[in-house]
């Protein structure tokens, strides 16, 4: 039933000269399916060169990421405030839209073996960084890390961060 309702278009009932009836393919609709196959169109009077209009266009799905995570990953949505308070918060957000995406790309480029992003996932990363604790030095202005697991270790070095010994 899922075939039909996709290909039924292409198909249509004929009727011999004996009164026999018959499917055959109906190649005018084959045809008129195919002939924009593989192409589009993108109207624009901002770029001449079809070219160039096309790479543009092709980032369009880079831009909706990046709007969705200036939304939802830094609370860029938020922004009920002031003419100037706005372009504070936007150029924090934006700011922190681009450290992110900076850990993102380093982190994936840093993966190997068994050091992978957990769950694919920047979030996942960052909560298990969010563990890691540190304790001020009562006799000097210094703060001494606890035990750090392998784990964490692994998570570090996916960021391009290195562990100093005795910190």
């Amino acid at each position: 039933p899922e075939k039909w309702l996709t290909y039924k278009r292409f198909v249509c009932e004929r009727t011999t000269a004996q009164g026999r009836r018959y499917w055959d393919r109906d190649d005018n609709a084959i045809e008129a399916a195919l002939r924009y196959a593989g192409r589009f169109a993108i109207r624009t009077n901002a770029e001449a060169n079809p070219f160039k209009a096309l790479s543009i266009y092709r980032l369009r799905g880079q831009v909706e990421q990046d709007f969705n995570q200036f939304k939802n990953w830094v609370d860029g949505n938020r922004l009920r405030c002031t003419d100037t308070a706005y372009w504070g918060k936007l150029q924090v957000c934006t700011l922190a839209t681009s450290l992110r995406m900076m850990a993102i790309k380093g982190a994936h480029d840093r993966e190997q073996g068994n050091r992978k992003i957990p769950n694919n996932s920047i979030d996942c990363l960052f909560t298990i960084l969010k563990q890691i604790q540190a304790d001020k030095r009562h006799t000097a202005n210094a703060w001494v890390t606890r035990t750090i697991t392998k784990k964490q270790r692994d998570m570090l070095a996916l960021l391009g961060l290195k562990i100093r010994p005795g910190s």
